[in-house]
Order: C-alpha cells, then structure tokens, then sequence
C-alpha cells in the first residue's frame, strides 16, 4: 500500500481538522462526494425539467425507433451517465459514512 507524505498530511490537518488521519480524510473525501452527487443531479433535473420527462420516457420516445438524431443520443447518455453518477456517489457516501462513524474523529 502507498503512504502519504507528512507534506499532505499536514495540509489535511489544515484544511480537514480532525483527531486522526483516516477521520480527516474520510471527511474530506465525503465532502467531495456530496459535491459531485449535487453536480449529477443537478444535471438529471436539468434533463427532466427541459424534456418534462424521465430518462426512460425520452428513451422510448426519441432513442429507441433508432430514427433519432446524434444530439439526442448524446442527450440520453449524459443523462444516464449522470443517473448512474449519482447512484455511485449515493453508495460511496453511504459507505464513507459508515467509516466514519466507527472512526474516532
């Protein structure tokens, strides 16, 4: 496993105060899983307020005939992506927060 040098541990320590290391990072980590759910979905709300639809609904109305131009395509893999962005995130989130509640922070 790789180490991390005392260089980055102390601006962890700045940044991401906390009694250990793991909380610190842990935490910090979290924030920046919080931030990029938010950005997916806001991206999935986005989709669904322009198209007034769910990513299903533009997919059996525009995607699946096959008659549908690039762009539309391009549409619908973003806003999967992002569904299936969000839904990573929703886990990891759930999985940091576990960590850190057996973490002494």
């Amino acid at each position: 496993m790789e180490t991390v040098s005392e260089q980055l541990i102390e601006h962890l320590k700045r940044i991401e105060p906390a009694k250990t290391v793991d909380y610190s990072l842990g935490r910090l980590l979290k924030n920046r899983a919080e931030g990029k759910l938010a950005a997916f979905q806001e991206r999935v709300k986005y989709c669904q307020t322009r198209y007034h639809m769910s990513a299903d609904e533009f997919y059996a109305q525009k995607i699946k005939d096959k008659s549908h131009t690039w762009a539309e395509e391009e549409t619908y893999f973003d806003w999967v992506s992002a569904i299936q962005g969000a839904e990573e995130m929703e886990k990891e989130i759930a999985a940091l927060e576990e960590i850190l509640a057996h973490a002494d922070g």
